[in-house]
């Protein structure tokens, strides 16, 4: 027997702790404004793009930047270079001028991938597909060298687990997603779960498997399955 929660996350649980509420926090300019005070706070140079200006060439500190650093402070540097590829692998900033917005990519990559995983193999075969989630990973760093590392690998899973919290606290927001049939009324928490985890468990591993793909998306599906967890599941009995 499931019994699943009705709360949600509390006021408590947004305070601003490094790095409670840059996993939180639900919008891009939140979380970079989060990252940029902590970076700033730790003594970290910040790259030119977190200012607002266009990407540069590698972030963070070099070397010669680092010469009598304590380790701490080395430490720190290197975890904040890891956070700010995360966070450009994530957020991309889009417009100009008074328009320009960061536009979070991994959502816009997961409602490609849901739609495509119900739409199903289709008449183009599973080769035209499996290219397609072949880029969907890249999108989302896994299989990534860059984070092969143990402290990027760590960083990376966060960032997953941030994705799908924030992802599942949107959906039991939105009246579009938990709605029952033509929009009568809204589901029970029970009824969203289910639904819910219908379409995690599509997405993070029964569809990869029918592409060969099941083993690569390994990891996501934990972290998606956790968090799901921690978001409906009080106990088992």
């Amino acid at each position: 027997m499931i019994e699943y929660k009705k709360e949600s996350m509390t006021d408590a649980q947004m305070t601003r702790n490094w790095p409670d509420c840059f996993y939180a926090a639900l919008k891009p300019a939140e979380r970079r404004q989060i990252l940029q005070e902590h970076m700033a706070g730790s003594s970290e140079k910040l790259p030119q793009h977190m200012e607002g200006a266009a990407p540069a060439e590698g972030v963070g500190q070099s070397a010669s930047d680092r010469k009598g650093m304590s380790a701490e402070s080395v430490a720190a540097a290197a975890e904040n270079e890891i956070l700010l590829r995360l966070f450009d692998l994530r957020y991309q900033s889009e417009g100009q001028g008074k328009k320009a917005m960061l536009v979070d990519l991994y959502m816009r990559t997961w409602l490609d991938m849901s739609i495509s995983a119900q739409r199903g193999i289709g008449f183009f075969g599973a080769g035209g597909v499996k290219k397609k989630w072949q880029k969907f990973m890249r999108a989302f760093g896994i299989g990534d060298e860059r984070f092969a590392g143990e402290q990027e690998h760590a960083l990376l899973l966060a960032e997953w687990k941030a994705f799908f919290a924030q992802y599942i606290a949107l959906c039991r927001k939105d009246k579009s997603y938990n709605s029952v049939i033509m929009h009568m009324g809204q589901m029970k928490e029970t009824d969203l779960a289910e639904k819910m985890a219908a379409e995690l468990e599509l997405v993070t591993e029964g569809f990869p498997e029918k592409l060969g793909l099941k083993e690569e998306f390994a990891e996501f599906h934990g972290c998606a399955a956790e968090m799901f967890g921690e978001a409906f599941l009080e106990n088992r009995v």
